[in-house]
This record gives structure tokens, sequence and C-alpha cells, in this order.
């Protein structure tokens, strides 16, 4: 939710028996506009918001999303001021599956595995989803990247979300380098799709 800041405005938050779940308050700050969040206490369903402008000036209201998401089990998620989501994972070894996510912004997500020997699961379909093409490569391509340290993993499925197999992954001979960072390339045969991963992470490919 995009709001301009102005004392005296606020969203309320209820259950569809009317009961208040927990509001926001759109605080007067600096001439612009600021990002607000909401996150429904236990999972409980947001059945109505609303508004409530006693500043007399009013408030602008330039945006509002709503959407349910899951947080896969040893990560929490949190929220800042500007729009970015962060999912944060314990010192040991954590496992994040993308295929536990209803909602992913790939454009404002991060995952940290803090700490540990981490494992991110991805399958054919997220990299179309939240890749783009020629983002790193110039080569007509599909791509996403993955970060991570020595002894990282990452699970590579060649499968669609429909349980479609079209294709395998290989990995492509050599390296390439983005940011001053080696990355290895792991290339999809049938829909031209290509996964970037930072050197020394390792890659299991599961081809069906």
């Amino acid at each position: 939710m995009g709001a301009v800041d102005y004392e005296g405005c606020y969203a309320v938050y209820q259950d569809a028996e009317g009961n208040e779940l927990g509001r926001t308050q759109f605080d007067y700050g600096p001439i612009g506009h600021t990002d607000y969040f909401f996150d429904s206490p236990n999972g409980e369903l947001i059945a109505t918001v609303k508004l409530v402008f006693l500043e007399p000036n009013g408030c602008m209201l330039y945006d509002f999303a709503y959407g349910t998401e899951t947080v896969p089990a040893g990560f929490d998620a949190t929220q800042s001021n500007v729009g970015l989501e962060s999912y944060l994972g314990t010192d040991g070894g954590d496992i994040f599956a993308m295929g536990d996510l209803s909602n992913f912004n790939a454009g404002s997500t991060s995952i940290e595995g803090n700490g540990g020997i981490d494992t991110l699961k991805l399958a054919l379909g997220d990299v179309l989803d939240l890749g783009g093409k020629d983002l790193f490569i110039a080569d007509g391509h599909t791509q996403l990247m993955v970060k991570g340290d020595a002894g990282d993993k990452v699970e590579l499925s060649d499968l669609l979300p429909d349980g479609g197999d079209v294709g395998d992954w290989t990995q492509l001979s050599g390296n390439t380098t983005v940011g001053g960072i080696e990355y290895d390339v792991f290339y999809h045969s049938g829909l031209n799709a290509e996964l970037l991963v930072q050197h020394g992470v390792e890659t299991v490919l599961n081809n069906h």
C-alpha cells in the first residue's frame, strides 16, 4: 500500500465477523509517498479493510494490493517501509523451496540463508516465471541468477508446474562473469532458459 503521509489517517483490518485484526497508521512524514504493509496475525483471513481519514487535508492513496503467501518452514518473512521483503533463515542448514511460496516478487525480494549450509529448490517453471530475457547474457534466453556461499546447494528440476517434461538441464562449459563474480551456467534444452549459479555453490540437476 502506497500513501502520502498525513496525521489522522489509518487503515483498519477486520475479519469476517467484524473483529479488528490490526491497523496501519499513516504517519506524517516528508513530502512523497511511503509503502505500508500489514501481515494478518496467525494467518487470519482479512475480510474488510476500512480507511479512516481524520486529517482535514485527507490522504492520497496511490495503490493497494492484497494477497496470501506462505513462508517455508524455518524462515521468517520481514518487510521494511521501503517495500523490500526478505526471507531470513536460521544459523543452521535451511531448505527453501520456491514451490512453497504462493507469491514472490523477484524484483524486490531476497532470500538469506543466514549462515549454515543452505539449499534452494528450483524448478524450470520458477526460472521462467521469475527470470527475464537477456538479464545477464545477451543470447535471447530467459535467465535467473542465484548467489550463494561455498557449500550451499541448488536443486534444479526440469519439470513445469503441471508436471510437463519438455527437456533437460545441462551445464554449459566454462563460466561467465557478471559484476566481477563468476557463475556456472545451466541451460534448459526445451525452453531456452538459463540459470546462473555463483561458482562454488553445488548444483544438483534433477532431470526426469
